[in-house]
């Protein structure tokens, strides 16, 4: 039995990137074949093609820039890592994202670790620091909303001003 274990625990670790992606991969299909694929099929049918591709586009530069961002801040704690393999690793956490409060993204400071020996301690705020700046793009883009919608704002103003006073408490 111990020599099973093992054997599972070499796989693992020489194929989980890979052996994530298809789990992941396995649990969307299942959600898609097991829900109403065929409303969702059906109004994927009805979408213009046009926006179907201008919304991969949206997302595809989005990941660009969060990309840069992921860079960005592994330059500022001096941490080199080769860029492709920089890649890998911030790739790698996009298949955590479905994590409740996507804290599976903190795997790329543990891949970080397996593949380049960085200490968990040095990136995992990077992680943390990317959280923050997410929510303060969804906070500015609310706030946005509200001017150009003229909505009420009292929830959206109450729920910024909450996140704010948290991170200037942190930053205390």
């Amino acid at each position: 039995m111990t020599g099973y274990l093992a054997a599972i625990r070499r796989a693992v670790r020489s194929h989980g990137l890979w052996l994530t992606a298809l789990l992941t991969v396995a649990v969307f299909l299942g959600l898609f074949a097991f829900g109403q694929a065929a409303a969702v099929a059906d109004a994927i049918a009805s979408l213009h093609p046009w926006r179907i591709g201008a919304v991969f586009g949206l997302v595809a530069m989005s990941y660009a820039i969060r990309f840069l961002k992921w860079e960005f801040y592994l330059r500022t704690l001096g941490i080199d890592v080769p860029p492709r393999r920089s890649f890998v690793v911030f790739v790698s956490g996009l298949m955590m994202v479905v994590t409740p409060g996507k804290a599976g993204v903190v795997w790329k400071a543990w891949f970080l670790r397996d593949l380049e020996s960085i200490p968990v301690s040095r990136t995992a705020p990077i992680v943390g620091a990317e959280r923050v700046t997410d929510l303060l793009a969804l906070a500015t883009f609310a706030l946005l909303g509200l001017v150009v919608f003229q909505q009420s704002s009292t929830a959206v103003v109450v729920v910024t001003a909450v996140f704010v006073s948290g991170l200037v408490l942190l930053q205390w």
